[in-house]
């Protein structure tokens, strides 16, 4: 429980960008979901409140203090989220 009171901040912050990015994505049609789940979210919102939050604490807490590495792990993550 300490690692979410640790990271909480982070993993919001990073969740409201996310989640601002994605209608910016939507507007200029950078990516699109055929269906959303509901029509007021788009539809990478289960991506993001399903294993993106989980794996951000995750990586947070692997990688505290080493800049370097939480930039590889996250790009690794990503990278496995684009196929």
């Amino acid at each position: 429980m300490k690692y979410i009171k640790r990271y909480k901040y982070a993993v919001a912050f990073v969740f409201v960008f996310i989640f601002m990015e994605s209608f910016v994505a939507k507007k200029f049609k950078w990516w699109s979901f055929p269906r959303p789940p509901l029509r007021y979210l788009t539809g990478e919102m289960a991506l993001v409140l399903g294993p993106f939050i989980p794996g951000s604490f995750w990586i947070m807490r692997l990688t505290y203090g080493r800049f370097g590495l939480y930039m590889l792990l996250n790009l690794i993550t990503d990278w496995l989220f684009v196929l």
